[in-house]
């Protein structure tokens, strides 16, 4: 198999490597289709629980929605995203 990067992608696969974050252009890739997969994953457990989601409500069994319910959502993506490293959460 053979891969073409784009110049962009070439330029931040060396400022990974020349920061030393990365030991090599390999491992650089490599980890970009880690975050990949991971990302895949986390993608079809969404899709799984929208499902099952959709089903429950389909099925009548529902909760009311309120304040208390909102600010439990909101707490539960915040740290669902903060354990996916995102900061600004």
């Amino acid at each position: 198999m053979s891969i073409s990067l784009s110049p962009a992608q070439k330029a931040l696969v060396q400022r990974l490597v020349a920061s030393g974050r990365c030991r090599s252009e390999t491992d650089a890739v490599n980890e970009a289709f880690r975050l990949l997969e991971e990302d895949e994953q986390f993608l079809e457990d969404l899709r799984h629980d929208l499902r099952t989601s959709l089903d429950e409500a389909n099925a009548g069994d529902v909760a009311p929605f309120d304040q208390t319910l909102a600010d439990q959502i909101k707490t539960d993506g915040r740290k669902a995203l903060a354990e996916r490293g995102h900061q600004d959460v």
